[in-house]
């Protein structure tokens, strides 16, 4: 079952971590891509300055809608990574997927990511890695997460494994909120 808009509205620490578990689901022109989220990293506002919300232009206004939606931005100028926008408007929460586990659509993800790999794994275990696999693209830069394309799905298979809390990866040391344990990954049990 897709998850809803009231999902998204809630507590960003609440429900990053609850991120753990779901289904990313693409519906591309080629088929259908699914994933299992194993690795979020979340970014509440107001409470540290190493979120993209710390500043409002252009390029992070979607953070500053209501959450259920899409926040895709490139590093370095040439990798992508996707976000979820969570919480009320004007509140800019958000939560990074940094990995995942492939689970539908393998080949057509091999044939996205454009380099051969000897574990599935591979094709996901970054958050760029995750996005080019998916296909996923500024292209969806404000996506509706309710909507048909792009979006999570609960996944009632799925027996919760322990979940690590660490800090995030590559942030300003200098800024408030950068030791912070906002990170959150599965221990996979039973995936080779």
């Amino acid at each position: 079952m897709k998850l809803n808009k009231e999902f998204y509205l809630g507590n960003v620490l609440d429900k990053g971590k609850d991120l753990l578990g779901k289904i990313l689901v693409h519906n591309s022109k080629c088929g259908e891509i699914k994933v299992l989220i194993t690795d979020v990293e979340i970014y509440p506002a107001n409470v540290e300055e190493v979120g993209h919300g710390t500043k409002r232009t252009p390029r992070t206004e979607i953070l500053f809608s209501e959450g259920g939606f899409a926040y895709v931005y490139s590093i370095y100028g040439i990798h992508n990574c996707f976000a979820i926008v969570f919480g009320k408007k004007g509140c800019p929460d958000e939560v990074l997927i940094r990995g995942a586990y492939p689970l539908e659509g393998i080949d057509l993800m091999k044939k996205n990511y454009g380099k051969v790999v000897r574990d599935i794994r591979d094709l996901t275990n970054s958050p760029a890695k995750l996005c080019k696999s998916l296909g996923v693209d500024k292209i969806f830069y404000g996506e509706d997460l309710t909507g048909n394309r792009l979006y999570l799905e609960e996944n009632y298979n799925f027996v919760r494994s322990k979940v690590i809390a660490t800090t995030r990866k590559g942030l300003n040391k200098n800024k408030k909120g950068f030791d912070n344990k906002y990170r959150f990954y599965l221990e996979l049990k039973g995936i080779n």
